[in-house]
């Protein structure tokens, strides 16, 4: 390990009890377990609970809270580190008074702003990129050094011999797992980092995730003990931690979007999730064209799991890159397309949808914004409550009305006025998806 952050009795003191701590990461029964050393009359509801409740505090607000663990992920070349560099020039600048130390609002990535609890240091960790890389990186997003002085600290492990980015491994007996090498100084290194910003860190991102696992990054067993050791961390210091990670191959989902690579355990054990990915050909370009942009610049955005009041899951936004990497959000601009366009669009899909037997309804399960991903690309960019909108326009107008599927049933499906279901007749609702309905119905 070339990082030797203090001196060799205080390393040596750290490195010991990092190591007993270390060994509750084990399954190994324990005699004496912490929770036997509590005073439990003090876990009493209320008593734990006693006067206001803290306010919520965010590193990126609304969608990663202060001193949590969360993750970026998507495919490569999406944007994820220059992300992750944005935020952490971001969050830096909040220590400097001179850039925004004191203002309510200072912009962040993905939409999302960086408000005054989040100044502090910033720290990543990437074992992908070298000093070169990073420096094209701050030259492309902050060509004017304003961060000159801001305490961001980009640590490239790839150009330090002998750096042991592991922080979770297998043990030496069975399928245990222990800490690795960098588990041991983590809490050294933040500190050390702190002293020297005079400042808390409150931002660590790691890039890639799964370089700090020696072991299978698809085994539940080593991802949840590498999540629950950076939970710690991050409560320990109050800073939030960001993992970037990869997703497997194969089409994302139409409209939450990837997964990410490895065990479900990385997003179930995060407490937020941001997925991003590039628009299929046929649809990007359909979007560049209305949006006057090249179709390659063009990446979807969605906070696909959050566990805090307020999180904006499941709103897909579309980004498009722009010349320095940062990602801009086109959703409004999208949203501002021919508004005449837009309703004949939504009333032809839903005459579609009920010609093939499978109609929508204006909210609800089986809504026209659950559905979204069978809509035309424009349509499905839309978020609910312009959607939402837009049929009660088109009901208004009488463009479309309300239908029963049978005699007594509901009425409440959405139809042209003179469609099948309008005119009263029965349809029986064909087997499989209602995109597979409509490409049978279109002759597709």
């Amino acid at each position: 390990m070339i990082i030797r952050p203090l001196p060799d009795e205080r390393a040596r003191l750290l490195a010991s009890q990092a190591r007993g701590a270390g060994r509750m990461v084990s399954t190994a029964p324990i005699r004496k377990h912490a929770a036997l050393k509590i005073n439990i009359p003090d876990y009493r509801l209320d008593l734990l609970t006693q006067g206001e409740p803290p306010k919520q505090r965010f590193i990126l607000d609304p969608i990663f809270p202060l001193g949590t663990v969360g993750l970026i992920f998507g495919p490569g070349g999406v944007g994820k580190s220059m992300i992750a560099m944005d935020l952490c020039m971001a969050v830096a600048s909040r220590a400097v008074c001179r850039l925004g130390g004191k203002l309510d609002f200072v912009a962040g990535p993905l939409c999302g702003n960086v408000p005054p609890e989040a100044g502090g240091a910033a720290v990543f960790i990437t074992l992908e990129d070298g000093a070169a890389e990073v420096h094209r990186r701050r030259a492309s997003l902050d060509p004017q050094m304003s961060c000159s002085g801001a305490p961001v600290y980009v640590i490239p492990g790839i150009d330090l011999p002998g750096f042991d980015p592991t922080l979770i491994q297998p043990a030496q007996s069975g399928r245990r797992v222990e800490l690795g090498e960098l588990a041991y100084v983590l809490d050294s290194v933040l500190s050390m980092i702190a002293f020297e910003a005079d400042c808390p860190v409150r931002l660590l991102v790691l890039d890639p995730a799964g370089d700090f696992l020696d072991g299978d990054e698809n085994d539940a067993q080593f991802v949840k003990a590498l999540m629950r050791l950076l939970r710690e961390v991050s409560r320990r210091h109050e800073c939030t931690i960001i993992l970037l990670g990869h997703t497997p191959k194969g089409a994302p989902d139409a409209m939450s979007g990837p997964t990410m690579r490895g065990s479900s355990a990385w997003i179930a054990n995060s407490r937020a999730a941001y997925a991003l990915w590039k628009p299929e050909r046929s649809e990007a370009d359909a979007l560049a064209k209305k949006l006057g942009c090249q179709a390659d610049t063009l990446v979807y955005g969605n906070l696909v799991k959050a566990n805090h009041l307020g999180a904006p899951v499941d709103r897909r936004r579309l980004f498009r890159r722009q010349h320095d990497g940062r990602l801009i959000d086109t959703s409004a601009m999208l949203a501002g397309a021919d508004e005449d366009a837009l309703l004949a669009a939504l009333v032809d899909a839903c005459a579609a949808a009920a010609a093939a037997g499978m109609p929508l309804q204006k909210t609800g399960k089986p809504g026209v914004y659950e559905a979204r991903a069978d809509l035309p690309g424009a349509l499905a960019a839309l978020s609910r409550d312009r959607l939402e909108l837009l049929i009660q326009t088109a009901l208004d107008t009488g463009a479309l009305v309300r239908a029963a599927m049978k005699a007594g049933g509901a009425v409440a499906w959405l139809d042209r006025p003179d469609g099948p279901l309008a005119r009263g007749e029965v349809l029986l609702a064909p087997a499989g998806s209602r995109a597979d309905a409509l490409r049978r119905a279109g002759g597709g």
